[in-house]
Formats: structure tokens, C-alpha cells, sequence
């Protein structure tokens, strides 16, 4: 899905703007998890610096590292990439979820609060902030704020499927 999605963005920084909408339809169709990753893009790719590059490189790194089960080092890496571009909402939500894996869930929420919500990954950012506060003890709020995304868009699986896993893991069957 990231590469997807950033290849996406270099469609649209050359002016290939049908061809990036192409990409991201065509991912998510293939994909079904992939509903929740929206057809924007917040920076064209010829506007980074050289500290976003480095940033982008460490959080790929991080990305690797991770998927091989080292969650200290892929923290550390993705930290430093949020020191050095730290609104970025891909390295936000993805450290995020490192976080949450790690069972630091208070750095996890402030991680996905961060993430701007009309970025590619804003609504998946918040079922996972609703997640996170669910599995934080504030098992009350973590379920309002499920619901209240599930309100603003029904059509969305992962908002459910997010909502009647809290139901569940809470016993409350009749939700």
C-alpha cells in the first residue's frame, strides 16, 4: 500500500494525474484491506528537502527492519525520521502502530492524533487512535469514537469490522 500510494504522489509531481488515480483504484481493488487508503497526496514529490529525504530513508529502513521482528531498532530508526520531518503522516501513523505493537499506547494515541486527518492515511490514523484508547483501559471512549466514525462512514469495513472487534473483546454482544 505505501508504495503504491508513493508512487502515486510521483505520478502527480510529473503531472500524470489520471495515471495516479489509475494506480489507486487498481490497488484497491486488488486489495480489499486497501479501502481505507485515500487518493491524496499531501506534498508533490519534487518539493522534499534534503532532511525529508534522509527522513523518507530512515523510515523505510524502519519499515524493513520491522517487518523482520526487530521493534526496538525499527522504533528507533522511525523516531529519528519523525525528529527530522515530523509531520509526515506516513512516518506519524506507521510509528504509531510500532508503538501500539509495543504495547505504548499512550505514545501510539499521541502518534496518530498527529496525523493530519485529510492525509492518505487520516482515517485509518483515527480507528487506530479509537483502538489504541480502547486498549489503553478507556475501553468507553475507545468505543464512542469507533462509533463515531462509523457513523460519518458507513461504508467503510475497517471502521466496522474495528468496532465489533472492541465489542467483542468487551463482551458487549448486543452492540
Amino acid at each position: 500500500m505505501f508504495t503504491s500510494q508513493r508512487l502515486g504522489e510521483v505520478y502527480r509531481g510529473l503531472g500524470r494525474e489520471a495515471e495516479a488515480h489509475e494506480l489507486v483504484r487498481a490497488f484497491k481493488a486488488k486489495n480489499a484491506p486497501a479501502a481505507l487508503m485515500e487518493d491524496g497526496v499531501t506534498e508533490p514529490i519534487g518539493n522534499t528537502r534534503v532532511q525529508q529525504d534522509v527522513a523518507v530513508t530512515l523510515f523505510d529502513f524502519g519499515l524493513l527492519v520491522w517487518g523482520q521482528g526487530a521493534v526496538l531498532p525499527a522504533r528507533q530508526l522511525m523516531n529519528q525520521a519523525l525528529y527530522l520531518d515530523p509531520h509526515d503522516p506516513y512516518v506519524l501513523y506507521f510509528t504509531g502502530v510500532v508503538e501500539e505493537s509495543m504495547q505504548a499506547y499512550g505514545a501510539a494515541k499521541r502518534k496518530y492524533a498527529a496525523v493530519r486527518g485529510d492525509s492518505p492515511v487520516g482515517l485509518a490514523a483515527k480507528i487506530r487512535l479509537a483502538e489504541a484508547t480502547f486498549r489503553d483501559g478507556d475501553q468507553k471512549q475507545g468505543v464512542a469514537m469507533a462509533k463515531q466514525l462509523a457513523g460519518g462512514r458507513p461504508d467503510v469495513q475497517g471502521v466496522q469490522r474495528s468496532l465489533a472487534e472492541m465489542a467483542f473483546d468487551s463482551r458487549d454482544y448486543a452492540t
